[in-house]
This record gives structure tokens, C-alpha cells and sequence, in this order.
């Protein structure tokens, strides 16, 4: 009986082993956190004001045999005594995305996390991973720093951290800048022309003084705009609580406009930059009705009507107009300062069209066709049939068919050469002579390149591989010679050895060549943003705006998301360096962008 009972306990005890066994296989891998996993807090500022990031440096330490899933979460609190103020929780997939040295993410028996990588030491700042701002003045607060895993189990609470906020520095929390309607309502455009509104609004606190001020392009920190003294605030719209002023810009100062607002109190100050808005060029307007010119048999405006093309079209930016005269095929037409003279050399009599042209350098606009009457009232027309025998339908006017051709305009595009091969891309300007007035057959304006120095570093590649040939030919005959001599001498162990020392070199020579090759892509990638970026510079120097050539550039095949990724960060670092003449510091430029629509990437980028 007793040798029954023991061999019972023993399969007993051996069961309950195996039972433990595999419900420690079934769980490996899932909950492998030790207890010795542990965050804390080295230091903190103690003293915040409102709109201040809880900021400070912390650590997160994994132990030897810790193995963190990427669904664990590290969690931020801010109390109130107990009660919950604001809390924050980042997994620690999130977390290793934003610290300067993560571990590297690994897959054990099926489960994806972190383990110990060197002293398993992670530091980190609180206002990096949380960037949790203090909202609420005059309070002591508790923090409380909390690691987490997925069964939401906390492993680990820190210490209670002890700081205080004050309430009574002046803040300002954003700045809005907007071009506006007549009625002072906010427009979702960000681009201006001259004689048009703009205004710059803030929302900010605790101050004894405020300055509102509009910049333009030949603005200085010292000679603003405009600087709004008295600024009226706004109660009735999403805006509630705004103040700032409205302007209606009447110089004209093509490019980026900015608003700048400071203030101030005893205890301090605080200032902010609002949104870039764009001033454009105004095109000319044809001001005038005139549809029909009547002219003697010499070409004379009948009734002494003096063509001054400078009182029919108007420019509100005030610049000089140059003029030219397109359709016009029986009557000769010339314009000496503006002025219309028309010569009719031929004596021709009967219908007859022009259509003139201003320019102000920037773009131009179209008197429309404008029928010439020439010693007689010439009669409109849709087609031939609508004309005597001895007409045509030309532009909807009869007009006489003589000894002279009247043909349909047809393009005749002149263009300069291309302009030098910069990073892949080079480009050139063409003119109509014809002046047409279309752009069926107009030619492209950029395209892509390559430059000579380029394609002689090519050749001397393809010369390079040329010559290795025979190298690559020489070492297959050896290596079948050595084959041939291992079977011949039955040395099949030094065959297999020397087989793998083969492939393995194979292997080795495929990785290197992948490598080089996504290096070289990512240096033609980078050599194509660089192209981009060199071609919007050039579009917004010539006073084109950016939305110009980023359509430019995606009509002519470059990829939507580089172009709109190089167009917003040379936007950026325009806006950085007008910021930084005009004396503003880079704290309080990216202050203003952050509370934008920029992404975090494209700041870091501008400001490292």
C-alpha cells in the first residue's frame, strides 16, 4: 500500500509539473515583464505659467530578460490633490518613435516588442512624448508617471512630483491672419490683391499692453505696415474673444505679408506671428464698351476719336502698360505710347477685326475682337454663306477677299535654348509670334536632364563594367577547372566547401549591389527634390506664386507628393528668412507655426 501511494504521488507531482509546464509554454512571450522594469522622472521645471509645456527629462530603464509588447503604454497624469486634471497615454510603439535612441522592435514566439539593448537605458523629455501644456494658473500640481501594460496592469507608479503654475504672465494663445470680405468677414483664401482687406486678429491674456502690426515685404520690424493702436475686438463668431484690426492695402508690394502681436506686463511678455498671405499681381481690365471702330478710306478714326489705349484699360497696381494689336489682317495698326494709328495702304474697303493687348510684365489682358468698319458699316457674319460672293466669315465680320491671304491665326512658337541642367532639370521660355492668343501647340517649358558631366561619368561606368567581363569569364573557367579536378580526385568534401564559399561571395557582391543601388536612389531622389526646390525659387522670384509652379510641375510629370512636400518647405524657409531680416527670433516663428497646420517633420526640418 505504501509503495502504491508513493508511486501515485509521484505521477501526481508529475502531472502537476507538466500542467505548470505547458501553462508557462502557452503564456511565453506574452507577459514577460519583469519587475524590475521601472520609469522615472530625473528632473522637472517647478514653476510653470499658462500655455507652458509640462517639461522635464525622464527614463525608462528595461532590465535584463524584459521583454515589453508595443501595446504597453506609458502614461502622464496631472492632479489636483487626487483629482485628474489632464492625462496623456502614449504606447510604447509611440513612445520608441519619439526618443533619440529606441530599441529596436523584435518578434518573440509570435509577439512584437522590445528587449534590453546596451544599459537598457531610454531617456526622454516629458514635453517630447506627452507635450502636455498647462492650461490652468494659480494651482500646485501633482504629477504621476505610470508604466502600463496591456492587461492594463500598472507595474509601476513614480514618485508624486510637487509644481506650481501661474496664471499671471501674459499669454497669447494664436494669432489669426486673414484676408477679409467687405462686411470684415474672414475669407479662407490666402492670397491678396491690391485695394483688397486683410486683417490680423489675436486671442491673448493678462497684459497691460498690446501690439498688433501687419508687415509686408519691404516692412521692417521698426516700419510696419500698418500698427493698429486701438484694436477692436470680436464677440459674435467662432472667433469670440479675438482682437486685432482690418486694413485695406492700398500700395501695391507683391509677396508675403505677415501680422506680428506682442504683449506685455510687469511680469513678462509674450508675442506671436500669424499665417503668410500672398499679394498677387492685378491684372489690367479693359475698362471701356468699344466694339466698333468706323475709319475713312486713309485709316482716319472717323469723329475725331483720339485711340488713347491708357483710358481704356486700367491697372490697379499702377504699373506701365505696353501694348500690341493681334487679328487685325486688311488694316495695319500702330501704337506709339499707347496711342491707335491705323493705315490702310491698300484702300481696302469694307469689314475688318483687332483685338488689343496690355501687359503690365506680370500677365495680360484682351480688349476682345473689336470690329473696324473701313468706309462703310461692316456687316456680321457666322459662316461664308452669311456674306456676298466676293466675302468671307472672318472673326464675324465680312470682310472683301483681295490679292491679300486671310488665313486662320495658326501658332507659331518661338523658343529661347535651354537653360543649364541644374540637379535634372532645366527649363526655358517660348513667345507666340503669331500672337495667337492660344496655347494648342505651345512647347514644354521644363523638362527633365542630363548633365555632360553626368553622362561622362556614366560612359566611364559602362567602360568599367566592359572590362570586368572578361574578369568574370576568366573566374568561371577556374572554377570549372577546380570543379573537373575535384570529381576527378574524388575530393567531394572540398567541392561542397568550395561551393559554398561561392554562393556565399554571390550573396554577399547581390546585398552590396542592393545597397548601392537604393543608395543611388536615394541620391537621385534627392538630386530631383533639390531640381524642384531650385524651379519654385526661380517661379517665386519672377513673381509667380507657388500654387504657378506647382502646377507647372506636375503638368510636366514630377510626382504630386515630392512637389507639394519641396513647394511647402520652400514656402517655410522663405518665410524663415523674411522672419529672421525683419528681426523676429526662431522661438517665436516656430511658436506661430506649430499652432498652424504645418507638420512636425517639415518644422524640424526648416529649423535644424
Amino acid at each position: 500500500m505504501i509503495k502504491v501511494s508513493k508511486s501515485l504521488m509521484v505521477i501526481v507531482v508529475l502531472f502537476i509539473l507538466f500542467g505548470i509546464f505547458l501553462i508557462l509554454e502557452d503564456n511565453k512571450g506574452l507577459m514577460n515583464v519583469t519587475s524590475f522594469i521601472s520609469v522615472d522622472v530625473n528632473n522637472i521645471n517647478d514653476e510653470y505659467n499658462v500655455g507652458d509645456k509640462l517639461s522635464g527629462s525622464a527614463l525608462l530603464i528595461i532590465e535584463e530578460g524584459d521583454f515589453l509588447l508595443k501595446e504597453d503604454r506609458l502614461k502622464l497624469t496631472v492632479l489636483d490633490d487626487t483629482m485628474v486634471i489632464v492625462s496623456k497615454e502614449v504606447t510604447l510603439e509611440q513612445f520608441m518613435l519619439k526618443v533619440t535612441n529606441p530599441s529596436a522592435l523584435v518578434d518573440v514566439d509570435g509577439s512584437l516588442g522590445y528587449q534590453r539593448e546596451g544599459d537598457g537605458m531610454i531617456p526622454f523629455l516629458l514635453e517630447t512624448v506627452f507635450s502636455l501644456e498647462i492650461r490652468e494658473g494659480g494651482l500646485n500640481f501633482n504629477l504621476t508617471l505610470e508604466y502600463i501594460d496591456s492587461d492594463d496592469t500598472t507595474l509601476m507608479v513614480s514618485k508624486l512630483i510637487n509644481v506650481s503654475a501661474s496664471s499671471d504672465l501674459p499669454l497669447i494663445e494664436d494669432v489669426v491672419f486673414s484676408v477679409m470680405d467687405k462686411d470684415s468677414n474672414f475669407l479662407e483664401s490666402k492670397q491678396f490683391y491690391n485695394s483688397q482687406m486683410i486683417g490680423c486678429f489675436a486671442r491673448y491674456f493678462n497684459q497691460d499692453d498690446v501690439n498688433i502690426s501687419i508687415f509686408g515685404p519691404s516692412s521692417t520690424l521698426d516700419e510696419p505696415y500698418i500698427m493698429f493702436n486701438d484694436p477692436i475686438c470680436i464677440d459674435d463668431s467662432e472667433y469670440a474673444g479675438y482682437c486685432g484690426g482690418v486694413v485695406n492695402v492700398t500700395v501695391t508690394s507683391r509677396g508675403e505679408w505677415t501680422c506680428y502681436v506682442s504683449v506685455v506686463s510687469e511680469l513678462g511678455s509674450d508675442s506671436g506671428v500669424g499665417d503668410v498671405l500672398v499679394m498677387n499681381n492685378s491684372l489690367p481690365r479693359w475698362i471701356s464698351n468699344l466694339t466698333e471702330i468706323s475709319l475713312d478710306i486713309t485709316g482716319k478714326v472717323l469723329d475725331n476719336i483720339s485711340l488713347d489705349l491708357d483710358n481704356y484699360f486700367y491697372d490697379s497696381d499702377g504699373d506701365t502698360l505696353e501694348f500690341v494689336s493681334k487679328r487685325n489682317t486688311m488694316i495695319s495698326v500702330q501704337i506709339d505710347n499707347g496711342v491707335v494709328k491705323f493705315i490702310n495702304a491698300a484702300n481696302y474697303e469694307g469689314g475688318d477685326v483687332v483685338e488689343f493687348i496690355a501687359s503690365d510684365n506680370y500677365g495680360e489682358t484682351s480688349s476682345g475682337y473689336i470690329t473696324l468698319n473701313v468706309g462703310l458699316t461692316a456687316k456680321k457674319c457666322v459662316s461664308d454663306g452669311d456674306c456676298e460672293s466676293n466675302e468671307i466669315c472672318n472673326y464675324n465680320v465680312c470682310m472683301q477677299v483681295t490679292n491679300q491671304t486671310i488665313v486662320e491665326c495658326v501658332e507659331n512658337w518661338d523658343c529661347l535654348k535651354w537653360g543649364e541642367c541644374v540637379n535634372g532639370v532645366q527649363s526655358r521660355s517660348c513667345n507666340d509670334l503669331n500672337g495667337c492668343g492660344t496655347t494648342a501647340t505651345k512647347p514644354a517649358l521644363i523638362a527633365e536632364c542630363t548633365s555632360v558631366k553626368q553622362n561622362v561619368l556614366a560612359e566611364e561606368e559602362e567602360s568599367t563594367v566592359v572590362k570586368e567581363v572578361p574578369i568574370e569569364q576568366k573566374s568561371n573557367v577556374i572554377y570549372v577547372i577546380v570543379i573537373v579536378l575535384g570529381s576527378a580526385l574524388v575530393f567531394g568534401g572540398l567541392g561542397v566547401f568550395l561551393w559554398k564559399r561561392y554562393n556565399k561571395k554571390i550573396d554577399v557582391e547581390k546585398k552590396e549591389e542592393k545597397s548601392v543601388g537604393s543608395e543611388e536612389k536615394v541620391v537621385e531622389q534627392q538630386k530631383d527634390l533639390s531640381a524642384i526646390e531650385i524651379y519654385v525659387k526661380d517661379m517665386l522670384d519672377k513673381g509667380f506664386n507657388v500654387e504657378d509652379a506647382k502646377k507647372n510641375l506636375i503638368d510636366s510629370g514630377w510626382d504630386a507628393k515630392d512637389v507639394q512636400k519641396v513647394c511647402d518647405l520652400t514656402v517655410l524657409k522663405k518665410f524663415l528668412a523674411d522672419s529672421r531680416a525683419k528681426g523676429f527670433k526662431d522661438d517665436v516663428i516656430r511658436k506661430s507655426l506649430e499652432g498652424k497646420d504645418w507638420s512636425k517633420e517639415l518644422l524640424d526640418e526648416l529649423f535644424k
